[in-house]
C-alpha cells in the first residue's frame, strides 16, 4: 500500500520493519543486507521515512530460487521495489 508523503530530503532515513521487528535503518541509496527473514511464508514489511509511515507490502522469499530478495528505492517514485532476482546488474550489492 502506498501512502501520501513528501519526497525524501537529502538527510532522510528509512526504517524497515519486518513482521513487527525493526531490522534496518537505510539511507535512500545505500545498500543494506538484511538477514534472518523468514523464508517459509510471506512476511509483512513496513517502511517508515523519517519516523513517519511511508508504505507497506509483503515479500515472499519462496518466490526466489535462492531465497533472497533485493529491496531498492525507486528514485522519482519514492517507493520501494521488491526484486526476487537480486543481481548486481539490478543494483543489488549486498551479496
Amino acid at each position: 500500500m502506498l501512502m501520501e508523503r513528501p519526497p525524501p530530503g537529502p538527510h532522510s532515513r528509512y526504517t524497515l520493519i519486518v513482521d513487527g521487528r525493526e531490522i534496518a535503518g537505510v539511507d535512500g541509496n545505500a545498500p543494506r543486507r538484511i538477514d534472518d527473514v523468514r523464508a517459509d511464508r510471506a512476511v509483512h514489511v513496513r517502511v517508515r521515512l523519517d519516523a513517519r509511515d511511508a508504505e507497506s507490502f509483503a515479500i515472499d522469499l519462496r518466490e526466489s530460487p535462492d531465497r533472497r530478495a533485493c529491496l531498492w528505492l525507486r528514485s522519482g517514485y519514492w517507493n520501494w521495489q521488491v526484486d526476487y532476482d537480486p543481481t548486481p546488474t539490478r543494483g543489488c550489492a549486498c551479496g
